[in-house]
């Protein structure tokens, strides 16, 4: 694979549009804990917007962790709740921040008893499930160490895990120290939302779609080696509309170390653009892969 792996890194070959841009995945948006890893601003308030529509739609309570007075005006223009008005007067209420913080003393696990108090609140209200998510400016005007940050996602983690309960989280991508984004994705493997490309665990397999290129390799390696370590080693690449060499590089590190316990990474329905580019990596044989050709 060396020799041909530098042979795709050249600069003619940066990366193959293999598809046509599919419709973008909404999985993530019914998902218990899924995430947005975001570049942009304007884009993860885009997204975060889709998702609170979701939930009102779904008849659930939101509860917003904000900093400010009001609610970003951003979010605002692309909701289609029109300002935020669910199905009751109630159903979406911004929580302060700040002062959620100061109330759980700094503590991740104080946090989690406040998210554990609102439950009971929103279910005293008639609600049966509740939907957590939070302005990004919390993260900069309520400053957690990294542990803490893994600590209170693992929490949260937890809490998802109860019926009728979902949540949101977003992660600046340059916000972040990579082995913290590192650990984060991987805790959100199964629902993520990234800026040019998405991942979703449905059933036994890992659906990716968009683009994977130089720029997000690593957090697909993260979501990629997450499943694969849940036991979870079918990948359906039939979404991609791009795939750099970076891509196919990520998938050659995963293969080998499943081929180190006699596994393999199942390719189910691959494009013939895509198995023409494993081969031409000389990936098509890897030991630790099962490609299967998308039939006619």
């Amino acid at each position: 694979m060396s020799g041909v792996r530098a042979g795709v890194r050249s600069a003619p070959f940066q990366g193959v549009t293999v598809a046509r841009a599919p419709q973008e995945s909404t999985a993530w948006l019914h998902g218990a804990h899924s995430a947005v890893a975001y570049v942009s601003r304007s884009e993860q308030y885009r997204r975060t917007a889709l998702w609170i529509d979701a939930a009102l739609e779904r008849g659930q309570k939101v509860y917003y962790q904000q900093t400010g007075s009001r609610l970003p005006t951003r979010i605002e223009l692309v909701s289609r709740t029109g300002g935020w008005r669910g199905r009751r007067p109630d159903q979406f209420e911004p929580v302060d921040a700040v002062l959620c913080r100061e109330v759980a003393g700094g503590d991740p696990g104080g946090v989690l008893l406040i998210y554990l108090d609102l439950i009971e609140q929103a279910r005293r209200q008639g609600y049966q499930t509740v939907a957590f998510t939070g302005d990004d400016a919390c993260g900069y005007r309520t400053p957690w160490r990294p542990a803490d940050v893994l600590l209170l996602d693992r929490e949260v983690h937890r809490l998802t895990a109860e019926p009728g309960v979902r949540a949101l989280c977003r992660f600046g991508v340059e916000q972040h120290e990579r082995t913290v984004l590192q650990e984060l994705l991987r805790l959100h493997h199964g629902h993520l939302s990234d800026e040019l490309w998405s991942a979703d665990v449905v059933e036994d397999q890992l659906i990716v779609r968009g683009e994977i290129d130089l720029g997000n390799c690593d957090r697909f390696e993260a979501v990629l080696t997450a499943a694969a370590d849940q036991g979870i080693t079918r990948l359906d690449l039939a979404g991609l509309t791009l795939l750099s060499a970076a891509g196919l590089a990520v998938m050659e590190r995963v293969a080998s170390r499943l081929a180190l316990s006699g596994a393999r990474l199942v390719l189910p329905d691959v494009p013939p653009l895509i198995v023409r580019l494993l081969r031409l990596a000389g990936l098509a044989g890897h030991p630790g892969l099962d490609v299967r050709e998308q039939r006619c």
